[in-house]
């Protein structure tokens, strides 16, 4: 199963779930975010991490919140509370798939003091270039 394919289940069952997928493979300077949601009432915002077939192919969590920060900025979302999730779609030996959904892997409490963190240059440039 490609990467993409993974992504499409993933949207799937978030969808089920009754979240809003409001982007999938998400990009800015080149680095992605796999998906990202918003449940039914607008209250979180969720940014989830496709583990496909175990193999982590998406960027390191650092990367997932910088990458974050300037899609809140970009769409003005600085006052609804973040999380991460991260969702596993591995094959089966009779060709399905398991999905495990592990919600709060990482949780923003503050969006506002995230979003102003993730404006410090040097943080970013910090993360990123390490």
């Amino acid at each position: 199963m490609t990467h993409l394919e993974a992504i499409d289940i993933a949207a799937e069952y978030m969808e089920q779930k009754g979240w809003y997928v409001r982007h999938r493979r998400w990009e800015y300077d080149h680095r992605n975010l796999d998906m990202v949601c918003i449940d039914e009432d607008m209250s979180t915002l969720v940014f989830i991490e496709i583990l496909n077939n175990g193999c982590k192919v998406s960027p390191s969590l650092d990367d997932m919140v910088v990458t974050a920060a300037m899609y809140v900025r970009d769409y003005h979302l600085e006052n609804i509370p973040i999380r991460f999730d991260r969702i596993s779609v591995n094959n089966t030996s009779e060709g399905s798939y398991t999905i495990k959904h592990t919600e709060n892997t990482c949780h923003i409490a503050d969006p506002y003091i995230f979003y102003e963190q993730m404006r410090d240059r040097q943080r970013v440039h910090d993360i990123l270039c390490g």
